[in-house]
């Protein structure tokens, strides 16, 4: 029988960013959401709680799915609980940060289940407090997992995915920049990374310091920055390239195409005019740019810390740089960030202006194929996992044996 065509019982309220903003986990949500409705799942049974960019009433898609807006709670622990119980749901799946959770609201919330980041080591205090109210936890990371399961939590190991149907690589590097109206020798360094922090997460000024090394060597080349670099509360990245003296040799994208209008093929296209990804996060509870890259046969480099060297294979298809021993911040949530070594992360830029990377970025495509693709994820994870939660719900009854004469 066709997935589509089975009668789903299990009622799903979904609850992350939603499915209309450009963020990680928002394009997450909306490729879920379409391999549920594949899968059988119907308006009657699953809805979308958009902690994130809804306000202010019920809207359907374009599918007919139902989503409910924020209510009071920033991060949207009553929303779980309120638009829950109106939607009379099986299961919450939250996909968010869970230390920012109400632990009122999540007593109360019917079979709370987190998909959980874990971007710190140790885990937080705050993380394990909040879990205890899950009915059952699902990882992104194995690192997430491992942490989790050091202090007797079990939890499901479901990784982010990518769909390698979008994300792609280009025929020919040379000629995508080309077509790109870009010159087909420079040699471009790219960043993907929301610029929300002060203090960044996303380590943007040790990537440029080490990128005006870089530069110094090798005067053709650039750093593209797909992220508002004036973002009120971001990392000043102007003022410090212009200390530097690298700003004509950075690129930013479209401030309001950047925030409402990118789709994940003009992605894919921006992804294929890099020659390198620099990821070096100081801390990451997954980090999606990176298997989109390799998905595109780009190379990745990537900070030795929390999930990120999970994602890639050291010196396969991309590298790991090393962690600042005398660089590393203790948050008030409980747990350590940790920069990159500066020149480490120089001397590998240096490694993948030199490596083979045709040969990495053939490596990576099928790294992620055969890790990380829409495709394998939704086959191997999630049905069983919603399979097996739909039959304890509501369990088949047993067929009698035929009477024997």
């Amino acid at each position: 029988m066709n997935q589509s065509q089975i009668k789903r019982k299990l009622k799903i309220a979904w609850q992350s960013n939603g499915i209309q903003s450009p963020s990680g986990y928002s394009q997450q949500s909306a490729d879920i959401r379409l391999k549920l409705h594949e899968s059988g799942w119907i308006p009657e049974n699953l809805c979308f709680i958009d902690m994130f960019g809804l306000s202010g009433g019920i809207i359907k898609d374009d599918l007919g799915y139902k989503h409910y807006p924020n209510i009071d709670h920033v991060t949207g622990s009553d929303a779980m609980l309120w638009h829950g119980r109106h939607f009379n749901t099986d299961i919450v799946i939250a996909l968010q940060d869970v230390w920012t959770l109400n632990p009122q609201d999540l007593q109360q919330v019917p079979r709370f289940i987190p998909w959980l980041p874990v971007d710190y080591d140790p885990i937080p205090k705050a993380i394990m407090n909040n879990i205890r109210f899950a009915n059952r936890i699902i990882s992104m990371s194995k690192f997430g997992q491992k942490q989790l399961q050091e202090h007797g939590f079990y939890s499901t190991y479901i990784p982010h995915h990518v769909d390698t149907k979008i994300f792609f690589p280009a025929p020919n590097k040379q000629q995508h920049k080309i077509n790109t109206k870009l010159d087909p020798n420079i040699f471009i360094f790219g960043m993907v990374a929301a610029n929300k922090d002060l203090m960044p997460r996303k380590s943007f000024g040790h990537v440029l310091e080490a990128f005006k090394m870089f530069h110094d060597r090798h005067p053709n080349s650039l750093l593209y920055i797909h992220t508002d670099p004036d973002q009120v509360g971001g990392y000043p990245i102007r003022p410090h390239a212009e200390h530097l003296g690298l700003t004509q040799f950075l690129g930013f994208p479209d401030k309001y195409k950047w925030r409402f209008d990118i789709t994940k093929d003009e992605m894919n296209k921006i992804y294929n005019t890099f020659d390198c990804l620099l990821s070096p996060s100081s801390t990451e509870g997954f980090c999606i740019p990176v298997i989109e890259a390799q998905a595109t046969g780009t190379p990745v480099i990537v900070n030795d810390y929390t999930s990120m060297p999970e994602l890639i294979q050291d010196g396969i298809t991309g590298y790991k740089t090393k962690v600042s021993d005398n660089c590393r911040h203790f948050m008030p949530i409980g747990g350590y960030m940790k920069y990159p070594n500066i020149y480490d992360l120089y001397l590998k830029m240096e490694q993948v202006f030199t490596a083979n990377r045709p040969e990495m970025g053939v490596r990576g495509r099928k790294w992620v194929e055969e890790n990380y693709s829409l495709e394998k994820v939704w086959k191997e994870k999630w049905m069983p996992y919603l399979q097996n939660i739909e039959n304890e719900l509501y369990p088949q009854p047993l067929t009698p044996s035929p009477k024997t004469a």
